[in-house]
């Protein structure tokens, strides 16, 4: 059931995060800092989708808001698989919503790193 749930809200999460198809209509976005708690938030929805939470390792974390305030979030985070090796640097995006962090996609395979940055550069972050 949970995974169900977070295929639902992941499908409409990144309906919202994907940019107009006009480059005219483009949302624009600004940098946004995160408070301490944000980013707690952040590290702890990430941590919800992992094999082995306790063992996440967290590099750079950046976020942007659009023009309507919503706040998206994309960073590196490194965790053992279900071996009980570590993984490497991986990127992830996805939302904060009332105080939680959505995440949406962590990259897990050759190609998923490359499509999540560029998720994150539609969405104003760079990293």
């Amino acid at each position: 059931m949970k995974l169900n749930n977070f295929l639902l809200i992941s499908g409409l999460i990144v309906s919202g995060l994907q940019s107009p198809v006009s480059p005219a209509a483009q949302e624009v976005h600004q940098s946004y800092a995160l408070s301490e708690v944000q980013v707690s938030a952040i590290h702890e929805g990430v941590r919800d989708i992992l094999k082995d939470p306790e063992s996440a390792r967290f590099g750079e974390i950046l976020a942007a808001a659009n023009g309507e305030g919503a706040v998206s979030a994309c960073g590196w985070v490194n965790a053992k698989n279900s071996y009980g090796g570590y993984t490497g640097d991986k990127p992830f995006i996805g939302l904060l919503i009332n105080g939680r962090f959505v995440a949406v996609f962590i990259g897990d395979t050759d190609a998923d790193p490359a499509v999540i940055l560029s998720l994150c550069a539609e969405n104003g972050i760079k990293l």
